[in-house]
């Protein structure tokens, strides 16, 4: 009996096992199932691919790109960190670091003090720990550069030489250490277009080689404001002239091409890029009539005057004189131009005043080359030069400039030219000549030449001076000759 009890127990079990089974696989297997989706599926919350950023802030990408930079190094996965970190941290930053900036400023003022006061033992302490200050904020800071414009376009409107110094030293800094500083050059560009006083020394861009194609619309742009703002002008060049050699160096465009554009933009660019044309085009010694001749007609006398200067101090010293000579018919003064042809090459100088005395003209020129000779170092060749200018030049203004020369070149040689001019009518009875004969006296007295001083000046004691010319005779025999001479007749 017990057991068909228990047999039956046995068969409900069974049967009720049959029955719950299925049942309990299917939830077993549909909790599996929700359970992998779930897991494959990205969160609700979950940031989007890619966020646009605002433009026009320091902390976006770079201008004209459509998303972020790719992270090529530390700095740049540090600044791609920060360009999605909550604003309030961004402005935590700013003041931390603008406070770092300040205190970069009072270093470089201190250091500045002690350098006027003649302290170098202290100035020179003090700039080392100016350098380690600088340091220590480039590498707390991934972003300096950012940074410094962003405290820039908050700072003061007048900052004092210090804080213009230090932002200056940290963007430098900051383009050294990046492998492509482009973007932070374009973003220091583009604070220049706003108009704003930029607060940085912002020609060490034309300096580096950071500039090229990426950055020519902007200079481009920077230029052509630079047309109604003279005073821009010089940094505009620059800042061309650095674009151009940038495109050169990354053969984006050969030479020639770079020289045809040149020649186009003679007639359709703007003021800063006629200039830094027409120096390519007389760079280029077969296109160089063109540019001359262009030159003859623009009607200019500063524009001829600036592109005198810049061959005189880029070409090689033989075309600079032929370039300088063939710009003497457009009636501008190139007198600075020959100075510096003749601080650099004297000899050069040299050969084009006795070509232009040879070809019987150009006394503007030679009255031009003579003073320039007198910055030249007093070589032989340049004193030979200057007397024989000084005595047998037909126009008695480059003689006068001569002399004048030759008193600041070689004063010791100047005793005798001062005699054979005063002993001719045409000089002794001019007062404007004397005056110039005075001036030369002043210049052989400061060499300490007493006694040449003396004679010199017993002679034009004597002459028709202008009452500015004997005043300034008698300071010079006043302050030059001995105490036994000091009643020495300053009458006519």
């Amino acid at each position: 009996m017990c057991r068909r009890l228990l047999a039956l127990r046995s068969r409900r079990w069974l049967w009720l096992a049959f029955l719950v089974l299925p049942f309990l696989a299917g939830f077993v297997l549909s909790y599996l199932l929700a359970s992998h989706h779930v897991a494959s599926r990205p969160p609700d919350d979950s940031p989007p691919k890619s966020t646009p950023q605002p433009r026009g802030t320091s902390d976006g990408p770079p201008h004209g790109g459509e998303g972020p930079a790719e992270a090529k190094g530390p700095c740049d996965q540090a600044r791609l960190r920060i360009d999605h970190a909550p604003s309030a941290g961004r402005a935590t930053a700013n003041a931390d670091f603008g406070a770092r900036l300040a205190a970069l400023a009072a270093a470089v003022a201190t250091t500045q003090v002690a350098a006027d006061r003649g302290e170098l033992e202290a100035a020179t302490t003090l700039d080392r720990r100016c350098g380690e200050t600088l340091a220590t904020i480039l590498a707390d800071y991934p972003d300096a550069g950012e940074l410094t414009l962003a405290t820039l376009r908050h700072a003061e409107p007048g900052p004092t030489p210090a804080f213009r110094r230090a932002a200056t030293e940290v963007l430098r800094a900051e383009c050294r250490r990046r492998a492509d500083p482009a973007a932070l050059v374009t973003a220091i560009l583009e604070r220049l277009l706003t108009g704003e006083p930029p607060h940085i020394d912002s020609i060490f861009l034309a300096t580096n080689p950071w500039l090229d194609e990426r950055h020519e619309r902007t200079v481009t742009a920077f230029t052509a404001m630079a047309e109604s703002e003279p005073a821009r002008r010089p940094l505009a060049i620059a800042l061309l002239r650095a674009v151009w050699r940038g495109i050169e160096r990354r053969q984006v465009q050969t030479p020639g091409q770079l020289t045809a554009r040149a020649m186009q933009l003679l007639h359709t660019g703007n003021r800063c890029e006629r200039i830094v044309a027409c120096e390519r085009v007389l760079a280029d010694s077969h296109r160089r009539p063109a540019a001359l001749a262009w030159l003859r007609h623009a009607d200019d006398p500063d524009l001829v005057r600036e592109l005198a200067g810049r061959s005189a101090a880029d070409l090689p010293p033989g075309a600079a004189a032929a370039t300088l000579r063939q710009l003497a018919v457009a009636g501008t003064d190139l007198t600075a131009a020959w100075m510096t042809l003749a601080a650099r090459a004297s000899s050069a100088a040299i050969d084009g005043y006795f070509e232009c005395l040879a070809a019987g003209h150009g006394t503007t020129s030679r009255r031009e080359i003579v003073t320039g000779l007198g910055v030249a170092n007093p070589t032989p060749e340049v004193r030979a030069t200057l007397e024989h200018a000084a005595d047998f030049d037909p126009d008695p203004q480059v003689q006068l400039r001569a002399l004048l020369s030759m008193s600041a070149t070689a004063p010791g040689h100047c005793e005798a030219a001062c005699h054979r001019l005063l002993d001719r009518a045409t000089v002794i009875g001019n007062p404007e000549h004397l005056a110039v004969v005075v001036f030369a006296l002043q210049n052989v007295a400061a060499a300490g030449l007493v006694n040449a001083t003396q004679r010199i000046g017993a002679r034009l004691t004597n002459a028709r001076l202008t009452s500015a010319s004997r005043e300034r005779l008698q300071r010079i025999l006043a302050e030059r000759l001995p105490p036994e001479m000091e009643g020495f007749p300053p009458g006519r």
